[in-house]
């Protein structure tokens, strides 16, 4: 699965896990699915292709007795910012909280660029303000967003006032 993680073949990779989740059993599964499953979800994100690294991770989720590990959330989070998925990316965040991993600037961070790529500069103020109420204070990368989506110096200048975090 590696070796098609390193070149990009989200397909054979995702042959692969399944094959792998059907041929062992639930404890050797578990023994080895998180190395699988990240090298899977890296194949899928370096592929760009956010509908199989969703399905991949689903499937990892749907009998595992083991939970996914907080770096699979990052790279599904990953591959869905940068295909600008910005309801996948809300919902893998609500399900991420909900099994007890905390959210962190890099998840945030998915999120914000989900908005930046579908210009949404009103999503993008609306989700640093979710991040800031969370308890996180937005990062280089978090603002990045905001001057990339004003159209003139100026503008990005008023946006980065008007948000609820200190700069």
């Amino acid at each position: 699965i590696e070796a098609h993680a390193k070149t990009a073949d989200a397909i054979l990779a995702q042959s692969w896990f399944v094959r792998m989740r059907h041929e062992l059993g639930a404890v050797t599964y578990d023994l080895h699915a998180h190395g699988a499953l990240t090298s899977t979800l890296k194949a899928c994100s370096r592929a760009k292709d956010p509908d199989r690294a969703v399905a991949v991770f689903e499937l990892a989720l749907s009998n595992s007795t083991t939970p996914a590990q907080e770096s699979q959330y990052n790279i599904l989070l990953y591959t869905l910012g940068q295909a600008g998925r910005k309801g996948d990316c809300v919902e893998w965040l609500r399900r991420m909280a909900n099994s007890g991993v905390p959210p962190t600037n890099q998840r945030y961070n998915a999120v914000l660029h989900a908005h930046i790529l579908q210009n949404d500069l009103t999503g993008l103020k609306k989700w640093l303000s979710i991040m800031t109420s969370s308890g996180l204070e937005p990062d280089a990368v978090s603002l990045l967003g905001v001057v990339t989506l004003a159209p003139t110096i100026q503008k990005a200048i008023l946006a980065v006032r008007e948000l609820p975090v200190h700069v």
